[in-house]
């Protein structure tokens, strides 16, 4: 299968790599960041969500964090942690409990889930502005 099949979409502009994520499929999502690797960076089209938001909300930690090790958080064109795109992740990693600190970082973070559920999206740019390191400082490998 050439490399380019890889970047196919369904109606709903999910690739393969959104599959993997979706299901926790990390051995999958190997193989295919190792074959396309700008799959990392395609956007569905119903929720304008990289792959690595689909593995974080729905709770698939060690998928999330293999897509974590690979992604360029500069890449010009995606921009995984830049606005909104970077609270929304946090959210749903807050959301899964993927921190190790719960009952602590779900208070820390508390502000930043109520502005992204509201989607006031200048309050969650504040709290980014405030603690810029909050989207990976706190993800722990600890299962």
């Amino acid at each position: 299968m050439p490399p380019e099949a890889l970047a196919l979409r369904t109606s709903r502009g999910r690739t393969a790599l959104h599959i993997a994520a979706l299901y926790g499929n990390t051995k999958a999502a190997v193989i295919l960041v190792e074959k396309h690797p700008t799959s990392l960076y395609i956007r569905s089209y119903d929720q304008n969500q990289l792959p690595l938001h689909f593995a974080a909300n729905s709770g698939h930690k060690d998928t999330l964090l293999y897509l974590l090790s690979v992604i360029k958080e500069d890449d010009p064109v995606s921009k995984p942690f830049a606005y909104p795109s970077g609270a929304l992740l946090l959210y749903q990693a807050v959301d899964s409990e993927f921190y190790e600190n719960k009952d602590e970082d779900y208070w820390r973070y508390q502000p930043l889930l109520k502005a992204t559920l509201r989607g006031d999206w200048d309050s969650a740019k504040g709290f980014f502005d405030q603690d810029p390191d909050a989207l990976t400082a706190h993800i722990t490998d600890a299962k």
